[in-house]
């Protein structure tokens, strides 16, 4: 008899196993995972709808550029806090925890302010060759950068503590909450549309109070042994070259998730922009299950390999991974058949220039969803200089892809770049992982296909 992938599952794991693992992925993890991209899209929607689309094209562009430079405020600090407190919070070592804490708000204030600096310095130099209102939207999205790293290394925290749901709820819904109601509360009241400045002062104002909101939840969720002041242990050389190694992991991840936006600005259309910014945040939801399994899985990762629990880790990551694909290939079909009427229907007929690219990078994503949390896997079992080198081989690709398919193309050489870079990243990380760790992450593994590791 021809077996499903239910009785896949349910002779590698174990009908109680199932059972559990259908439990958590109906958790609040999944709920607040939905609920932030769901307003994530809506947010996009609204701006895109109350804007016109070179005011959206502005504000997509500058958006890209922050988050550019928050490779450098946040140092490579929430995946660091994350890894640490998990590790600290597991062995009760509330001395070790509280040193670490005290290195990263200093890391981070340092960090920050100096990011900040340079990108005001290098906005004011370049001034002159920028548009007013332009110019204008870059200045006001200054404050993001520190508010932004802040609130990310403050929800990581809070993961690593196993306020999973606190954390996730903390980092995202402020932001994209508080952009659709104040956008429409401002449309509401003034009868007229937003220009970029407008739009980026409402994010900066959604973001700090999920900054204030960050601070006083890991207030009260720090174990009580944290908060008294006794001494402090830095181990600063280790941590520095930590936090460094994760720093370019997830810089290089950034750049290769804005590299695309920022050559479009500044090799392509500039007007475009905003019409790809659409594509790309319609094809995140291929890996809206991956973004779950992230979410819920980064702790402990940490802890099963920390405690060499290797065969449980292997179960934990094939079993997610299948539920990650039963969410991506029914989202895949859904955007490519209908992704015109989407996209004319949700953000207007200026849009539909955006069906193209937004196939080729559902494509990317699916390649992306198929190999599995590959690169969340390296980073939480010490293996980050190793995904950083990956990851970097990957981004000077992109680089190169978009110098080249940009000028020709426009936005679809944009999403060629992003997707073919999607294929060559996962796929060294994904032979990284199973050499050095024995792991295999991919779809493959739970369906036995072409030679793939099972677990046992």
């Amino acid at each position: 008899m021809r077996q499903t992938w239910t009785d896949r599952l349910t002779r590698h794991f174990g009908e109680a196993s199932v059972r559990r693992f259908a439990i958590k992925l109906g958790s609040g993890t999944l709920v607040i995972t939905a609920l932030t991209s769901i307003l994530m899209l809506l947010s996009t929607i609204v701006l895109a709808r109350s804007m016109d689309p070179a005011a959206f094209a502005d504000i997509s562009f500058v958006l890209a550029v922050v988050n550019v430079c928050l490779i450098f405020a946040q140092f490579g600090l929430p995946n660091f806090a994350l890894r640490w407190t998990a590790r600290f919070d597991a062995d009760e070592d509330w001395d070790g925890l509280r040193s670490v804490w005290a290195w990263i708000a200093g890391a981070l204030a340092v960090s920050t302010l100096l990011t900040t600096t340079a990108y005001l310095i290098v906005t004011h130099a370049l001034g002159e060759n920028l548009r007013p209102e332009l110019v204008a939207a870059i200045v006001a999205g200054a404050w993001l950068i520190p508010l932004l790293a802040l609130t990310n290394v403050l929800g990581y925290m809070l993961r690593g503590l196993r306020a999973i749901l606190i954390g996730q709820i903390i980092v995202s819904l402020p932001r994209h909450a508080g952009t659709i109601a104040l956008t429409l509360l401002f449309v509401a009241v003034t009868g007229s549309r937003l220009d970029a400045t407008t739009g980026l002062t409402i994010q900066v104002v959604s973001v700090t109070v999920g900054a204030v909101a960050a601070v006083l939840a890991l207030y009260a969720k720090a174990p009580i042994g944290v908060l008294v002041p006794l001494s402090v242990r830095f181990e600063s050389r280790p941590w520095l070259v930590a936090s460094a190694t994760l720093a370019a992991v997830t810089g290089f991840q950034i750049l290769n998730k804005n590299m695309d936006i920022v050559g479009l600005g500044v090799l392509g259309d500039e007007n475009q922009t905003g019409v790809y910014k659409v594509a790309a945040q319609l094809s995140l939801m291929i890996s809206f299950g991956l973004s779950v399994v992230n979410t819920a899985v980064a702790p402990w990762m940490s802890r099963l390999h920390t405690q060499n629990r290797i065969p449980e880790l292997q179960r934990l990551i094939t079993g997610t991974v299948l539920a990650v694909m039963l969410i991506a290939i029914p989202a895949v079909g859904t955007l490519v058949l209908f992704g015109r009427e989407i996209l004319t229907q949700l953000f207007g007929p200026a849009y539909e220039t955006a069906y193209i690219p937004l196939v080729v990078l559902c494509f990317g994503q699916l390649v992306n969803t198929i190999f599995g949390p590959v690169g969340l896997l390296l980073n939480m079992t010490g293996h980050e200089r190793l995904c950083a080198m990956a990851t970097g081989a990957a981004t000077v690709a992109n680089l190169i892809l978009l110098l080249t398919l940009i000028p020709l193309f426009g936005t679809l050489g944009a999403a060629l770049a992003t997707a073919l870079t999607f294929v060559l990243w996962n796929f060294i990380l994904w032979r990284v992982a199973r050499n050095t760790l024995s792991i295999d992450t991919s779809i493959f593994a739970a369906l036995g296909f072409f030679g793939a590791r099972r677990p046992e």
